[in-house]
């Protein structure tokens, strides 16, 4: 026994010092890389096993996502059929909505046919895109389109310096200048419906910044209780 002691005495005086250092481990795969995300983020909500109800809410998880996997890629493929396997893309007669007829129509496509027909789509993009709008006008749209996108764009960046200040514009100003031009300021709009669009605009902006104060007052709240 005083042996014993007197051996452990001794090694408790001499200290392992490592030279090298550990080698690096790569992470688990269930950490790192697509497979690490699509662990965390999908496929750990299906594997808990741990109790009855987590073994219930798994299989739940997973019959949900089997479904909704089965619907998305049926609804992906209907798409990609219409769009462009069963679609018709050239005319070359030159009959737009003619080259789409089935033979039920008097055309040459078998019946029961159906897709899209680009030809007739290509020929009639004006109108999808515009309406009925004058061609002559057009310049209209687009720039009320392009000074609503750089707008919507400035106010949606961060860091970009008096982005609040865009934003209040675009709830206020821009409707204003959108109607006037694409209107032509020619539709007799009196100044009481100017004034009821700045209303408009204005009171967005105040419900949104009572939400954001309200929000606060909560966690706040939640902080001194």
């Amino acid at each position: 026994m005083a042996n014993q002691e007197h051996s452990a005495k001794r090694n408790s005086k001499h200290a392992f010092v490592r030279i090298d250092d550990a080698p690096l481990l790569p992470p688990p795969a269930t950490e790192a890389g697509i497979t690490g995300w699509l662990w965390q983020n999908i496929f750990s909500s299906m594997a808990d096993f741990s109790s009855i109800g987590a073994s219930f809410r798994s299989i739940c998880v997973a019959a949900l996502s089997i479904f909704l996997l089965y619907f998305g890629f049926g609804q992906i493929f209907t798409l990609l059929d219409f769009a462009f396997f069963s679609a018709v893309w050239s005319d070359p007669e030159g009959l737009k909505r003619e080259t789409c007829w089935t033979v039920d129509q008097g055309g040459s496509l078998p019946s029961g046919w159906h897709g899209a027909c680009w030809p007739f789509i290509f020929a009639k993009h004006k109108f999808i895109l515009y309406g009925a709008y004058p061609t002559e006008e057009l310049w209209r749209v687009n720039l009320t389109v392009f000074i609503g996108l750089i707008g919507l764009c400035y106010a949606l960046i961060e860091k970009l310096p008096r982005r609040r200040e865009v934003g209040a514009l675009m709830l206020t100003v821009y409707p204003l200048i959108a109607f006037v031009l694409l209107t032509g300021g020619n539709t007799g709009t009196s100044f009481g419906s100017i004034s009821l669009w700045l209303f408009i605009g204005l009171a967005v902006i105040s419900v949104g910044r009572l939400a954001k104060r309200v929000i606060w007052a909560g966690h706040l709240a939640n902080f001194m209780c």
